[in-house]
């Protein structure tokens, strides 16, 4: 039929940028697992101007149509930081969306990888939206139910999509299903408390009195233990900030604890309770009262998503991740919640999916994220 080619076109507009927010909305309606992102946060991730991501890095969105209708949205990426950290030339593509269309999907990628190309890049990454510190991986196992807070969620076919254009498999990030009544807990304490013993290490939880200066600890410990991870890009004082920003009115102090060893900060967990449960009844919205069911619900949600845990780099292999995952369960169990996620894992940590498998964890889902030649 004349005219009914996909057509891309940049975001150039703020009615172009409202159709790209809106998308998901129309693609997922009737979708029960589908979470509504809150359109504030996705707004805010796309702001030049206040967003810290941008001042390292450029980015396009783009769009397809058909007829005048939008069927399909991408974003592309060069982060220049993460280029000089690995020695690379790579783009990344996030917010990708789309009809269960090749043709359309096609366009997209095409789009994504002209400008990246353009720009002397010689691999497309993806999805990231836009960063490893962002929704990240396509899933591709684990299609049961929703996504925890701030994980991402699509459709089965969309890998059909991906991998129809060229991408393939670059690294699988699990997610680790942990639950009270099928865990092994007191492998965690009995190992927690033999590396207490030995080594003399304490715990202690986030002061929030001091939270300028707790939010620095957890950046220095991030830069410290996840130097040598794949794809790790160390987060600048004003991301660091900016999520502080964000992370304080959901923050439970007792869910986020350091390991101190002679006084020292040598490590840290952070938990949350998953949002995600509250969120799917905003309908995307925020405000003017979203925000205050959020706020009225961080201690009554029974799941939560740990987040994240490292120990520094010269600690590493002593077993204090089990004196972490002892405090951080032992706080969990205490605020009423006995069910969790722990997300996201390489595939590549053997120690640690090891450790989560032995002590009667799930690796139930499978997130992907793929690379393309240019």
């Amino acid at each position: 039929m004349p005219g009914s080619a996909p057509v891309v076109e940049e975001v150039r507009s703020a009615r172009d940028l409202d159709a790209f927010i809106e998308l998901p909305y129309t693609l997922y309606r009737g979708d029960p697992h589908f979470v509504p992102p809150l359109r504030y946060d996705v707004r805010l991730r796309l702001d030049r101007r206040r967003h810290p991501y941008y001042r390292f890095a450029d980015a396009a969105l783009f769009l397809v149509r058909r007829r005048g209708e939008v069927i399909g949205r991408i974003g592309a990426t060069v982060n220049t930081r993460h280029n000089e950290y690995h020695a690379e030339r790579t783009a990344f593509f996030g917010f990708f969306e789309c009809v269960r269309e090749f043709e359309a999907a096609r366009a997209l990628f095409d789009a994504a990888a002209a400008w990246a190309r353009a720009r002397g890049m010689n691999v497309l990454r993806g999805p990231a939206s836009f960063s490893l510190n962002d929704e990240c991986g396509l899933l591709v196992r684990g299609f049961d139910g929703p996504p925890t807070f701030m994980m991402p969620y699509n459709p089965p076919w969309y890998a059909d999509l991906v991998e129809g254009y060229g991408f393939v498999k670059a690294m699988d990030l699990l997610a680790w299903r942990m639950a009270q009544e099928s865990a092994d807990l007191e492998r965690f304490f009995r190992v927690a408390r033999k590396v207490r013993e030995r080594d003399g290490l304490e715990t202690r939880i986030f002061d929030v009195k001091r939270f300028d200066a707790e939010i620095r600890k957890l950046q220095d410990l991030y830069a410290d233990a996840w130097q040598s991870n794949w794809g790790f890009v160390p987060m600048t004082d004003a991301e660091f900030d900016f999520m502080g920003r964000q992370l304080r009115p959901v923050l439970v102090p007792e869910y986020c604890t350091f390991a101190m060893k002679d006084g020292r900060e040598i490590g840290f967990v952070l938990a949350l309770p998953d949002f995600n449960r509250v969120i799917a009844k905003l309908n995307g919205r925020l405000f003017p009262f979203g925000f205050l069911r959020l706020l009225a619900s961080k201690r009554r949600i029974p799941f939560a998503r740990i987040l994240t845990l490292g120990v520094r780099r010269e600690t590493q292999g002593r077993g204090y991740d089990a004196v972490l995952l002892d405090a951080v369960t032992t706080a969990l169990l205490k605020g009423g919640i006995s069910r969790g996620e722990m997300s996201w894992m390489l595939e590549t940590n053997e120690v640690m999916n090891n450790t989560l498998r032995r002590t009667g964890g799930e690796a139930y889902r499978v997130y992907r994220l793929y690379d393309a030649p240019l």
